[in-house]
């Protein structure tokens, strides 16, 4: 339990229709919640320190994912990050073209109405 993932192509969810494909921030993210689950489990061991009423359990497992409508979506999707993300590493004159055309000034972004209301899916599976 509390182990890291293997990254996968597609992600699909058990007794479920929903698939997906990887997401850059899932490494990040789920380290902290791999280190909530261990902080967690520590706390359950030892009276003397905060647990929750509900620590996540020794089974824990956790993955995250970009979803999408179809096997198709999934490996195009993959694709395309894989090819981004290459040319972000090789590339300079596209890094250049990135920052200069697609990423926001310190200090400017997104107005702020553009954030509100729910703009996460969560699933999950309880599994006894």
């Amino acid at each position: 339990a509390g182990t890291v993932p293997s990254t996968k192509f597609i992600y699909h969810l058990p007794r479920t229709n929903v698939l997906g494909f990887f997401y850059p921030m899932s490494p990040v993210n789920s380290a902290v919640v791999r280190r909530t689950w261990g902080l967690y489990e520590l706390g359950t061991q030892d009276s003397t320190t905060f647990a929750p009423d509900l620590p996540y359990g020794p089974n824990f497992e956790y993955e995250e994912f970009l979803e999408c409508r179809s096997y198709i979506v999934a490996v195009l999707g993959n694709l395309v990050l894989a090819v981004l993300f290459g040319l972000m590493a090789l590339s300079s004159t596209f890094r250049k073209i990135v920052e200069r055309f697609l990423l926001y000034k310190p200090g400017q972004g997104p107005d702020e109405s553009r954030f509100a209301g729910p703009r996460v899916n969560a699933y999950c599976e309880l599994v006894l």
